[in-house]
């Protein structure tokens, strides 16, 4: 079988009688590096990790002077969260050929992820620089210069998210609105994102309020009773599943463009909260329920959604909440939703109680949350929606965050009730939490 039959097997995702093809195939032209390549990714994507670096260091060693195969290890040892050796091989990619703008961007990935954010920003740059339709690399500089702080550049280039595969939905058609007065002119705002972008940036829409006439805001079904409490909303409604428009309107904008379109920065960022309210009857009926005498009321959660692709990320053990539930005068409250056996045996063994099967919408998660006295969570929707409240709440972060929380520093200007808690080093959340625990020990004495 030749390689172009072998290439139909792979379009077809044959990938098992691909290899063997292709295995017979190298055995005879063991210097068809072409062929090599291919045999390579075959062995990754059917999860042969070993397979695949050994046959693209053969590659490395026939090629001794192409960046192909160095980048493939790269991408390889990225992807598996070797980030040394993907490093290595990345650098070393670089060296060979400067002007290889997929060395450069894989590279750029790869010293983003440990934190080495200016040397990141000069590879994205020059992967720019060669490549300048290259819509990837704008998108992830944007979030190293949103992170640091650069938030003209930041906003400009996030506006590229819908020029490569990060959205699953495209831009509405229509005349977009660019933050303009239009007096006259209905606004349609798209949520575009996830559930913590929606909650951290539909308080943008009080000015354009003061800007249009009228302001629908299209969000997830599931925080559709938590927006209806925007009094600068004028009208809520749902996303469709095909992502059509639901009502008619004059201008259209994405939720997350809104920073780009207002001139968002450091300097006027909305920070005044509560900027959402709860439902009024639910969160009677939760104070009722939540009453606890003079206990503080302290909610917890510890793992983010796992359709993210960073999820493992920022999430973590519940184990590492051990030291903080023996704290005295306190009872906690578990506000993940979903949870492994394993985790609610842990939760029972040290009394805290499991809302997992109350967490029903965003709208009863919220009032809930509305009784307690503080929160303790890592990076997912429940600190925006906390800190939309105005509760206090503190978040434990990775040593590389999501963007939105910076590189450094113990507060964010984006929620001024919360404080954030770093790790040390990649993966070390011991760190974050015993800095948590002195705080909440802090926060008990107050009270």
């Amino acid at each position: 079988m030749n390689i172009s039959e072998i290439k139909n097997l792979i379009s077809k995702n044959k990938f098992a009688e691909a290899r063997e093809h292709l295995e017979k195939y190298t055995e005879e032209n063991s210097s068809d590096t072409d062929a090599l390549n291919l045999l390579s990714l075959i062995y990754f994507q059917l999860g042969d990790f070993a397979k695949a670096v050994r046959t693209l260091e053969r590659v490395a060693e026939i090629n001794s002077n192409s960046a192909a195969p160095l980048i493939n290890l790269g991408i390889i040892y990225y992807q598996k969260d070797e980030h040394a050796k993907a490093l290595e091989y990345l650098r070393r990619a670089v060296e060979i050929e400067k002007d290889n703008y997929l060395a450069r961007y894989n590279y750029a990935l790869a010293l983003a992820e440990i934190g080495e954010t200016d040397e990141a920003i000069k590879n994205y740059s020059a992967a720019i620089e060669l490549k300048p339709d290259y819509y990837d690399a704008y998108y992830n500089l944007s979030m190293l210069y949103l992170m640091k702080g650069n938030y003209e550049k930041g906003w400009e280039y996030y506006e590229y998210r819908f020029k490569c595969n990060e959205l699953k939905r495209k831009e509405l058609a229509g005349t977009r609105w660019h933050g303009e007065t239009a007096k006259e002119k209905t606004l349609y705002v798209y949520s575009d994102q996830g559930f913590g972008d929606a909650i951290q940036f539909v308080r943008l829409l009080e000015e354009a309020k003061k800007r249009v006439k009228e302001v629908i805001l299209e969000t997830q079904i599931e925080l559709l009773g938590l927006m209806k409490s925007l009094p600068y909303v004028d009208r809520v409604v749902p996303v469709r599943p095909d992502f059509s428009p639901v009502a008619k309107y004059d201008l259209q904008i994405p939720l997350m463009s809104l920073p780009y379109a207002l001139k968002i920065n450091d300097e006027n960022i909305p920070d005044e909260t509560p900027y959402l309210q709860a439902d009024r009857e639910k969160k009677t009926k939760w104070k009722a329920l939540l009453e606890s005498g003079k206990k503080i009321k302290i909610g917890i959660a510890w793992r983010g959604n796992p359709v993210y692709r960073k999820n493992h990320i920022r999430s973590t053990d519940v184990k590492y909440f051990k030291e903080i539930f023996k704290l005295p005068r306190t009872i906690f409250f578990s506000l993940q939703k979903d949870i492994y056996e394993r985790e609610r045996e842990f939760l029972l063994a040290n009394e805290v109680v499991d809302m997992s099967e109350h967490l029903r919408d965003f709208s009863e998660t919220a009032a809930i949350i509305d009784n307690l006295d503080l929160i303790i969570t890592t990076d997912t929707v429940i600190p925006h929606l906390a800190g939309a409240f105005g509760k206090p709440v503190y978040t434990l972060l990775a040593k590389v965050p999501d963007w939105r929380w910076g590189i450094s520093g113990e507060t964010t200007p984006w929620y001024p009730t919360m404080k954030l808690f770093r790790q040390n080093e990649r993966g070390d959340w011991k760190s974050a939490f015993d800095k948590a625990l002195a705080e909440t020990k802090k926060f008990i004495d107050a009270r």
